[in-house]
């Protein structure tokens, strides 16, 4: 009798562990990945290589957003380039540099702004990291 039981009770939790279906990361059914990756994160992939920037490398999202911090009216940055800073991961502040072309004079340093970047590249131009 005794050993009928031992093997019953190995019986049902041999099949409570083996039937229980493994759900891994990110296949959480109820949420979905923002669309916006902290320039924290964006800054990390660096290593020293440009890196395309496409929504598998920005973890499923597929914008940055931030606070532009440089002022063309001084002349005393690139005409191309506007600087924009956030603090959404750990809080903390980190920023990067994006090349808008002639589009840079427009933006004034307070701005919001919310820039897709997918399909853009990540890479280190005179010493300045750049989208």
């Amino acid at each position: 009798m005794n050993k009928i039981f031992n093997y019953l009770i190995f019986l049902v939790l041999f099949t409570s562990i083996y039937s229980c279906k493994k759900s891994g990361y990110g296949n959480y059914p109820g949420g979905d990945i923002g669309p916006y990756i902290a320039i924290f994160d964006v800054r990390s992939l660096y290593k020293g290589q440009d890196v395309p920037l496409t929504k598998e490398a920005l973890l499923g999202s597929t914008s940055i957003t931030g606070v532009v911090v440089s002022d063309h009216s001084g002349n005393n940055i690139p005409e191309n380039l506007i600087m924009v800073q956030d603090g959404r991961r750990l809080s903390q502040l980190r920023g990067i540099a994006l090349d808008l072309g002639a589009d840079a004079k427009s933006y004034t340093p307070g701005d919001s702004v919310i820039i897709d970047v997918e399909g853009g590249v990540l890479k280190r131009v005179n010493g300045t990291l750049q989208i």
